[in-house]
């Protein structure tokens, strides 16, 4: 049968994957830095794809030189060239917690002096810039390289004890971002979300015909977040089956069946793309015969495996991952016959995936995959079934 190849393949490819992990995961970029003497430093950052503004930094100035940490103390500015962009400053920042615990009945913002990296979403006659820092989210914004503020934005508990929210940025734009074209409809309707204020950051600098620099879409497009693969493979199945009111021994049947699946990936928008969502609806059969005891198993599903994704990059072009999911599994036209009065239809439940596999050129792939033990007669109590599998699938990127 398979399933000992199967084994040394998850040999080999685990073996891989603990040889591999060693070297460097995350690269240095080109890019500058600008130190406290107003001097702008070409040099190699470490792009980190912080979700959280970070309060520090590594660089070095070449490929052979040691790596420099410098801190929001040390510099004024970075960026890696086409990625992204950060500037120090000194603000005026409302930590004001937003999950419910934290919510206060204070509908006023409550700013605190803070030195912060900023991240610069857009530049232009008005600018709009971005902070996070776990579940706290704040934009900022100047206009003609003035000060920068905070665009006010407050959730609170009103006297009903429900939650509302101070939207004070709507009358700060309105106040002083105005352009003949720009009406109160048009304020009114603003969201406090990054692609709404971008988009209308990017309205007004029009208006008034400056230009305006979009450092968040810069060499980027949402639609790189996300990835359809077709995955063809073959499973390696184990059917252990025993009914516990017959005085008989388990029976264990196994067998070699195709699977096909389509799997679309959603790429986490933060550290540099190595999380991932995964959905993968997928076709499978096994369908086996025991001729001499007249046993014959008819197993076919759609699997819905809904799960995490973890790449470990290799090099540019290379990268290995690993992955786990919660598996769905939705039989049809599947039965057990056993004998001439026993014709059961098949209903599963549950069970867990565990992979591993690697990426090459974000186009090709290949994928080792364990799947838990399934329950396939659930419905029928007096029966004991378990279905295991490892599958072996190869992956190609349509899109």
């Amino acid at each position: 049968m398979l399933a000992k190849p199967m084994k040394k393949l998850a040999s080999i490819l685990l073996t891989f994957i603990i040889s591999t992990t060693g070297y460097p995961q995350i690269n240095f970029e080109k890019g500058y830095v600008i130190n406290n003497a107003n001097q702008k430093i070409n040099c190699l950052i470490k792009n980190v794809g912080w979700q959280d503004n970070p309060t520090a930094i590594d660089y070095k100035l070449d490929e052979k030189a040691d790596k420099t940490n410098a801190t929001i103390e040390d510099i004024k500015e970075f960026a890696v060239l086409n990625e992204f962009k950060y500037i120090r400053s000194e603000v005026m920042i409302d930590r004001s917690g937003s999950s419910l615990k934290n919510l206060s009945s204070n509908r006023k913002a409550e700013f605190q002096k803070e030195t912060l990296f900023l991240k610069v979403i857009l530049e232009g006659k008005a600018s709009l810039y971005y902070y996070e820092d776990k579940d706290l989210r704040r934009f900022f914004y100047n206009v003609d390289n003035g000060e920068i503020k905070q665009l006010t934005f407050k959730e609170y508990y009103n006297k009903d004890n429900k939650i509302a929210t101070n939207d004070r940025y709507k009358q700060e734009l309105w106040n002083h971002l105005q352009c003949s074209t720009i009406n109160m409809s048009k304020v009114k309707g603003l969201s406090y979300k990054k692609r709404a204020l971008t988009k209308f950051f990017q309205y007004y600098n029009d208006c008034h015909q400056h230009q305006s620099i979009n450092y968040d879409q810069q060499n980027k497009d949402e639609t790189d977040l996300f990835r359809l693969n077709l995955r063809p493979g073959v499973n390696s199945s184990t059917l252990t089956i025993q009914n516990q009111l017959l005085v008989v021994n388990a029976r264990k049947i196994s067998g070699i069946g195709f699977r096909l699946g389509t799997e679309l990936e959603f790429l986490m928008p933060f550290n540099q793309g190595k999380w991932a969502i995964i959905l993968e609806p997928t076709y499978q059969s096994f369908n086996q015969t025991i001729e001499d005891e007249n046993i014959e198993v008819n197993y076919q599903s759609v699997e819905v495996p809904f799960g995490l994704r973890h790449y470990f990059f290799f090099n540019q072009n290379s990268k290995i991952f690993i992955n786990g999911a919660l598996v769905l599994d939705f039989p049809f036209a599947s039965t057990f016959k056993a004998g001439t009065n026993t014709n059961l239809e098949l209903n599963s439940r549950i069970n867990f995936a565990l992979g591993m596999g690697y990426k090459f050129m974000d186009r090709y792939s290949l994928e080792l995959r364990y799947l838990s033990n399934r329950e396939i007669l659930s419905d029928y109590q007096s029966w004991y079934t378990e279905f295991q599998t490892i599958s072996f699938s190869l992956g190609y990127s349509i899109l």
